[in-house]
């Protein structure tokens, strides 16, 4: 997040910059944190990370196939997910799949 936004504003920036598309109604799906998503980089910070999830259904703009931010963006319907995700990602797309109770505090 930077100063002064809100988490939404977050998501809307965040997913603009990673697709180049610009998100409508957000609905929150979940909020994850906890030890499992304690961190540490490269560079020797540590965080404990909070992720708020959102699902979205209305968009306007073009999918950016790759830029700096994402290396392959594209849709998929929620049976043909690829097996490549991204790790730590995998959970949230399990609880999309599995139609969990929403929204989901873990």
């Amino acid at each position: 997040m930077e100063l002064g936004e809100t988490v939404q504003d977050t998501a809307r920036r965040e997913v603009f910059e990673e697709t180049g598309l610009h998100l409508g109604k957000l609905e929150l799906f979940g909020v994850y944190s906890g030890s499992k998503y304690d961190k540490t980089f490269s560079n020797g910070d540590q965080v404990s990370m909070v992720q708020f999830i959102f699902t979205c259904k209305e968009y306007e703009g073009e999918l950016i196939k790759q830029n700096a931010e994402s290396k392959q963006n594209a849709f998929f319907a929620l049976e043909e997910f690829p097996d490549n995700l991204f790790p730590d990602h995998k959970v949230f797309f399990d609880d999309l799949i599995f139609n969990k109770e929403r929204p989901i505090m873990n």
